[in-house]
């Protein structure tokens, strides 16, 4: 029994050190025991390149991810998609992999989807003029819904709130009855996923102001077989999907689909 739960405890450490091997890094030098000091580096550094082979970059705790996940109940009541068949996917690259899987959706239910993507652009930025173009798009493609993945150029939550607000609102002026703003997928760039708490208040604080903006997170679908948000995650079948590009930003076309489904299925639910 000893041996048995040495080996349980063991293996515990050895995977809780792989899931999060950054984050040890950055407190090893002061809890690591004098005697471990000798190997701490290179264990540490194995560990790391073992995180990245992997893909697990960004890690968080599965279970907190699923709570916050699709956590859109404060304005999913304000939209309603009976008889809806028109909708407008825009966005930056991101939005490109989701729109091409989103848009079969839309068209196996019998809808119309238009695409728009703008490469590297970002809301609140004069140099994309989002607002207007957005806009000008809607009223061409008279759009009933219009569906969005991009960031906001903005220093503060509240100026990221604001854009959001008037972005969403430049669509809702031009003749859509509904905005559906939906965040970024998780990403395994740490610079990005820091400022994630501070942007999903933000766009919270625009889908108050505006009743007819809705905000969606189809990130559970990322979830790994370890609980973290990685390049792989483990299907029906048990085969190991990739569901990321190697830039740890964008979806592959799978990602996309299951991101997408989830996605699909909040807008949709009764």
């Amino acid at each position: 029994m000893n041996r048995r739960f040495a080996s349980a405890a063991l293996s515990f450490c050895v995977v809780g050190m792989l899931l999060n091997a950054t984050n040890i890094a950055r407190v090893a030098t002061r809890t690591t025991p004098s005697y471990l000091k000798p190997v701490q580096q290179p264990v540490i550094d194995f560990a790391i390149r073992v995180e990245k082979f992997l893909g697990f970059g960004v890690v968080r705790s599965s279970s907190t991810r699923l709570r916050d996940a699709l956590d859109s109940s404060t304005t999913r009541e304000a939209i309603s998609l009976d008889g809806v068949k028109s909708y407008l996917l825009a966005g930056d690259s991101v939005m490109e992999s989701v729109a091409a899987a989103l848009s079969k959706t839309v068209t196996k239910e019998g809808g119309v989807a238009t695409t728009y993507v703008d490469v590297g652009s970002t809301a609140g930025n004069p140099l994309w003029a989002w607002e207007e173009t957005l806009a000008a798009r809607v009223r061409e493609t008279q759009a009933d819904v219009v569906v969005l993945l991009l960031d906001v150029d903005a220093t503060t939550p509240q100026e990221y709130s604001t854009e959001a607000v008037a972005l969403a609102r430049a669509a809702l002026n031009a003749g859509a009855s509904s905005v559906v703003w939906v965040e970024k997928p998780v990403t395994t760039l740490r610079s990005y996923e820091i400022h994630r708490p501070a942007i999903r208040r933000a766009l919270i604080d625009a889908a108050r102001q505006e009743p007819r903006l809705v905000i969606l997170d189809g990130s559970a679908a990322l979830i790994g077989p370890f609980g973290a948000f990685g390049s792989y995650v483990v299907g029906a079948d048990g085969t190991r999907i990739r569901v990321r590009e190697p830039d740890g930003v964008h979806l592959t076309a799978n990602g996309a689909r299951l991101f997408g489904d989830i996605i699909w299925s909040a807008l949709h639910q009764s």
